[in-house]
């Protein structure tokens, strides 16, 4: 079995990802992590080969493409004579003791590692860890403006007008957006922010908590101030100061 070639939206089917094409001439065992809703599990179930996709829920029971359900137990087999391309998505859930497994497999066949937890990857970095140096490392991150610009200018009307694709481009680079875009119209671009208001603020907080920053509400409040028009700098701390996000308005 490989992996599928078709997904359900004919947007994600044209816009091309290079990740794809480098992930495939990786030899190694990989481990691919990255913010949530970066498109890491659909890249990999759909544009990559695999043997055997295997999902690991919230309760840590197990659900492989291949078999069905399947037990802890029968992942050990699998992975122990490991001589296919196994995919495990969501790998981190299984705990620290599967790190230990890791290390005293043979290291044959292709394993692909899926996370979203950046606490799970920096451990596996971490200098003490069982596993480190065992995957090559590939972080993946929202669509590359090069890709999207591609879908945008190739793929679409050549006569479409330049400015709205180079905007859309800008959107579609955001996963969680594309459905609302598979066409240029105005109304969808208020659709997508719309209907993601609670998401888009919480992805941003997760960026920030990537780089090992903090979101301040002075931080969001000068984002916010910019989306909504505001491009000078006093005019944004007035805006701030009003809002008694600020205590001084210079």
């Amino acid at each position: 079995m490989t992996g599928v070639q078709t997904c359900a939206l004919p947007i994600l089917e044209i816009i091309a990802r290079k990740e794809v094409n480098e992930i495939s001439k990786i030899k190694k065992w990989i481990l691919i992590y990255g913010r949530r809703k970066t498109g890491k599990t659909f890249l990999v179930e759909n544009f990559l080969k695999w043997d055997d996709f295997i999902f690991v829920n919230r309760n840590k029971t197990l659900f492989s493409k291949k078999r069905g359900n399947i037990t802890y137990e029968v992942l050990l087999e699998i992975i122990t004579d490991l001589t296919s391309t196994i995919v495990i998505d969501e790998f981190h859930r299984l705990g620290n003791e599967f790190f230990d497994v890791l290390q005293r497999i043979r290291k044959s066949g292709q394993l692909i590692l899926v996370t979203s937890s950046l606490g799970i990857s920096k451990e596996i970095f971490n200098p003490k860890s069982p596993i480190l140096g065992f995957f090559a490392e590939f972080k993946l991150d929202i669509i590359s403006l090069h890709d999207a610009l591609k879908y945008t200018y190739l793929k679409r009307k050549r006569n479409e007008n330049p400015i709205i694709a180079l905007e859309t481009a800008i959107l579609i680079r955001e996963p969680i957006l594309l459905p609302f875009l598979i066409d240029d119209s105005v109304s969808n671009y208020s659709k997508a922010i719309k209907y993601s208001l609670q998401t888009i603020p919480s992805l941003v907080g997760e960026m920030f908590t990537e780089e090992e920053r903090s979101l301040s509400m002075v931080y969001e409040g000068i984002l916010r101030a910019i989306a909504s028009g505001q491009k000078v700098s006093t005019k944004i701390a007035n805006h701030l100061h009003k809002l008694n996000v600020i205590q001084r308005n210079d």
